[in-house]
Parts: structure tokens; C-alpha cells; sequence
């Protein structure tokens, strides 16, 4: 795969559209998921793609430098995309469905009414 095969993590999650009713899923929390779920890692590694998941080339670390300051970025690939649009997209939604259920349950009308 080339440069272009890959995407940030902001990009992919506008590409994927996840919606829960009629509100986008964040970035941040979209990053608690795919931490939860053990996409990415906790921790020392925080943030970093599972060993797996960057040797099947799905996910790369790219570094870019901010006011002279280097950081890692997440990038992944269409197929680390689809992978994640097919196994961890039900269970997000689901995930995050209990979250509204248990802080915001006066407002569960509103995700039901898109869905």
C-alpha cells in the first residue's frame, strides 16, 4: 500500500458515517472504543495499533511534527476501514447505546428516532 491507501483516524471516521441516531460519533470517542475493544492499546502504547493489526498493514504509525515537535498519528488503511466498519461497528453502536441508556435516559427518544 502507498501513502494514499491510508487515512487519519479523523478521515476514516467521516468515511465510516457513524452515526448513533441523529448525532456523529466524535474522534475521542471513537479513539475509548477502539481502545475498549483492543484495536488500539491503553497504557505505555497508548494509542498505538495492536502488533496484529500493524503487520497485516490494516494500521502504520506516520510521524508529523507540530511547532517542532514530533508525535505518532494513527493511520488506517480502506481495509483496516471495512474490517472495522464489519466486527467493531455493532458493538460500538451497541456500547454506546448502554452509555445513553445510563446517563441520558430522558433522551433516548432521540436516537430512536432516526433509527
Amino acid at each position: 500500500m502507498n501513502q494514499k491507501d491510508y487515512y487519519t483516524i479523523s478521515q476514516a471516521l467521516k468515511m465510516i458515517n457513524l452515526k448513533i441516531g441523529q448525532y456523529l460519533m466524535g474522534r475521542n470517542i471513537f479513539f475509548e472504543y477502539l481502545r475498549e475493544l483492543k484495536v488500539l492499546q491503553k497504557g505505555k502504547n497508548h494509542n498505538k495499533p495492536c502488533e496484529d493489526l500493524l503487520k497485516l498493514g490494516w494500521f502504520k504509525i506516520e510521524w508529523v511534527t507540530i511547532k517542532r515537535k514530533s508525535y505518532p498519528r494513527v493511520m488506517i488503511s480502506k481495509r483496516g476501514i471495512n474490517w472495522i466498519k464489519k466486527t467493531k461497528l455493532p458493538i460500538i453502536k451497541e456500547l454506546e447505546y448502554k452509555h445513553w441508556q445510563e446517563f441520558y435516559p430522558n433522551d433516548l427518544h432521540l436516537l430512536n428516532e432516526v433509527n
